[in-house]
């Protein structure tokens, strides 16, 4: 759109400690030097011309000028629980046994209508842990000297803020507990009042569970160790041009710096596989279903689709969708039963698959009909996609069941660089402390000035690691608290489109 950037000569990098000045600096930090940090990565906002937005080697300029130093956290895949990392995401927290687990606080959603009869406050529950930062792991990067240079950062959520529709914004939604203690390691025990992953929202994102059996639904993500990146990030464009009229090349110019940054970091980033159209139900792998969860989750799901549709379904086609359900839940009986990982036989696979193409055969002609290869075929889809996921957070005995496709399935989900099906590189969603957040819609522009942001965590592609509508959950802290080591006092927003 503007042409190659002439980013010129590249400097060697320069070994440094702390922030910057040669020395390194005492922890905690004052309040005073917590501002300055903020102060001196605010971007400088060019006056807007009088008839034409700032050339691009003008906004090239203040981009630069305005970067800020972020620590990228990047997902192990696949990532052997075996090997007791203390910094991860998702799982539980491990921790000394001087660690408490949070809880959250008494809530009532305070967007109902005023003249409307209050909701009873609802009781306090544990929080869901998010991930688990070893401060002592972190690399050198600007703001580290901000940080404690040992212990746990753990990060939690409240599930209330998301299923309430609160504000987004919510000095209690979330927490941050440091654990400094000394002494062995040991995974934390899940409380019993620990609400299942997305709270009251859970039959969503977990649709192959059935309603009837909550106690199914997973209360921790899937666990994936953590490796670090030091990585420039830049401020939204709304932010240095109020008036848009440079948003395009602004968004071009920072696409292009996250790629020239993201290629030297992600050295053998993932693909997205190529759409091949072929007659029947296109398999996702060879080798699928390599297991009896993949059968359990797509006789679940489809069985889901049935049961949504035979009240609607005209009468001749109700006793067929009564009879194909009825099927389903014995394949789905047949299922659970098995252990999860049990891989399946090459005889097992083609009966399954038999099976599974005669529904689409029954198909009637007609709208309204759910058994479509497009709905199958759906299924077929979600199932690889989640549990190619579990198992890549397993054992190394189950990780190595994944082959090749099912490994580059969960980087493409949770990798911050990717290959599109054109060849084209892509920045992707990415974690990270520090530096600029994402501004979905004005957290980030908001508490720039004022706090830094502690950490960022964003939605999955695939995975059901989700915030809102594959939004972002951010943490930001304030400089009194900060310096004070007070993580008590962190502000938590959630923004989705």
């Amino acid at each position: 759109m503007f042409g190659k950037i002439p980013f010129g000569k590249r400097k060697a990098p320069v070994a440094r400690a702390g922030d910057g000045s040669g020395t390194t600096p005492k922890w905690p930090p004052t309040e005073a030097e917590l501002r300055a940090h903020i102060a001196r990565h605010m971007p400088v906002v060019a006056p807007p011309g009088p008839d034409s937005p700032p050339s691009w080697r003008a906004q090239l300029q203040m981009i630069t000028d305005a970067k800020r130093e972020a620590v990228m956290m990047m997902p192990v895949v696949p990532s052997n629980r075996s090997d007791a990392p203390t910094s991860f995401i998702g799982g539980a927290p491990y921790v000394s046994g001087d660690f408490a687990w949070p809880r959250g606080i008494p809530y009532r959603n305070s967007n109902l209508n005023p003249h409307e009869r209050p909701p009873p406050v609802r009781a306090s529950e544990s929080r869901s842990f998010v991930a688990q930062i070893d401060c002592s792991q972190l690399p050198g990067f600007e703001g580290k000297h901000l940080l404690p240079q040992h212990g746990r950062l753990c990060f939690f959520f409240d599930w209330m803020i998301m299923e309430n529709h609160a504000p987004y914004e919510h000095p209690h939604a979330g927490a941050v507990v440091w654990d400094n203690g000394d002494g062995p390691l040991l995974e934390a025990a899940l409380p019993p009042d620990l609400p299942p992953c997305h709270g009251d929202l859970s039959a969503q994102y977990y649709k192959w569970i059935p309603r009837a059996e909550p106690q199914l639904y997973p209360r921790t993500f899937d666990k994936f160790a953590l490796e670090f990146r030091t990585i420039n990030t830049y401020p939204d464009e709304t932010y240095l041009d109020p008036s848009g009229a440079s948003q395009p090349v602004y968004r071009a110019i920072v696409r292009r710096l996250m790629r020239e940054q993201l290629r030297r970091i992600v050295s053998n980033p993932p693909t997205e596989p190529e759409i091949v159209f072929r007659p029947g139900l296109p398999r996702p792998s060879t080798t699928f279903p390599e297991c009896w969860i993949h059968i359990l989750i797509i006789a679940r799901l489809f069985a889901g689709d049935i049961e949504q549709s035979v009240s609607r379904a005209s009468p001749e086609l109700r006793d067929e969708y009564v009879a194909t359900l009825e099927d389903l839940l014995r394949v789905a009986a047949e299922a659970a039963i098995k252990p999860p990982f049990e891989t399946l036989t090459a005889d097992e696979r083609a009966q399954f698959y038999s099976w599974y193409e005669s529904l689409v055969a029954a198909r009637r002609d007609g709208i309204g009909d759910v058994r479509t290869s497009t709905y199958l075929t759906g299924h077929l889809r979600s199932a690889y996609h989640l549990v190619a996921d579990m198992m890549a957070s397993q054992e190394a005995d189950v990780a190595s069941l994944l082959d090749a496709d099912g490994i580059n399935t969960v980087r493409l989900s949770r990798s911050p660089y990717y290959i599109r099906r054109d060849g084209q590189s892509e920045p992707g969603r990415r974690h990270q402390m520090f530096g600029h957040g994402a501004n979905v819609h004005a957290a980030a522009q908001q508490f720039r000035s004022s706090h830094v942001m502690l950490a960022q965590f964003s939605s999955d592609r695939n995975g059901p690691f989700m915030w809102g509508d594959a939004g972002v959950l951010q943490y930001w802290i304030d400089t009194k608290a900060l310096a004070g080591r007070d993580f008590s006092r962190v502000m938590v927003t959630v923004e989705s489109t």
